[in-house]
C-alpha cells in the first residue's frame, strides 16, 4: 500500500468553536478541514491571512463577510447543496454569532419556467425558495432539523407495504 496516496482522517478540536467536531482529511499534500459543530471549513489553499491570501481575495464579497481567521488559516462557512434545498450562512446576530438558513427546492410552474432560463438553453424546472427560508442559530441544529424534515417527507411519500399494515379491529 502506497501511504502517500492514502487518505488520513482525523477528528480534532476546532480552533474556532472548541468542539471536537473538526473533521480533517489529508491526501498527499492536500488537507481539508470541516467542523460539524460550527460549520466552518478551511484547507491548505487558505493559509495565511485575508489581506494576503490570493485565493481568499478572489472570493465573492458575500462569502468574505462571513470568513474568520484562526491559527494562521482563513475559515469559510460551508454552503451545502442537498436534494431538498440549500443550507448556507445567513447573517450575524447582535453578538456576532453566525445564523444559518435553509431554503427548500420547489417546482417551478410550467407557465413560470420562462422566467428561469438555463445558460445553455431551456428552462429550469426547480429553484431554491428563498422566501421560505428557515433560520437556525447553530449549524448543527439546522442540519439535524433538515435531516428530520427530509426523513419525514420520504416516509410520507413511501408506498405502504400491505404485508405490514395491521387492520384495526
Amino acid at each position: 500500500m502506497d501511504r502517500s496516496k492514502s487518505d488520513i482522517k482525523l477528528v480534532i478540536n476546532c480552533s474556532l468553536c472548541g468542539k471536537k467536531e473538526l473533521q480533517v482529511i489529508k491526501k498527499d499534500d492536500d488537507e481539508l478541514m470541516q467542523c460539524l459543530s460550527c460549520g466552518y471549513a478551511s484547507s491548505n489553499i487558505y493559509l495565511g491571512d485575508m489581506k494576503t491570501n490570493e485565493t481568499f481575495k478572489s472570493l465573492e464579497e458575500d462569502t468574505k463577510k462571513f470568513a474568520k481567521e484562526s491559527n494562521g488559516q482563513i475559515w469559510i462557512p460551508a454552503v451545502m447543496s442537498m436534494p431538498v434545498g440549500v443550507y448556507y450562512p445567513h447573517s450575524f446576530d447582535e453578538d456576532k454569532n453566525l445564523k444559518w438558513a435553509f431554503s427548500p427546492i420547489v417546482d417551478i410552474l410550467e407557465e413560470e419556467q420562462k422566467h428561469y432560463p438555463k445558460p445553455d438553453g431551456g428552462f429550469f424546472k426547480q429553484r431554491y425558495d428563498l422566501d421560505s427560508e428557515q433560520i437556525f442559530d447553530f449549524f448543527g441544529e439546522g442540519i439535524i432539523r433538515i435531516n428530520n424534515q427530509y426523513e419525514e417527507e420520504i416516509s410520507l411519500k413511501a408506498p405502504k407495504d400491505e404485508r405490514f399494515v395491521q387492520d384495526s379491529v
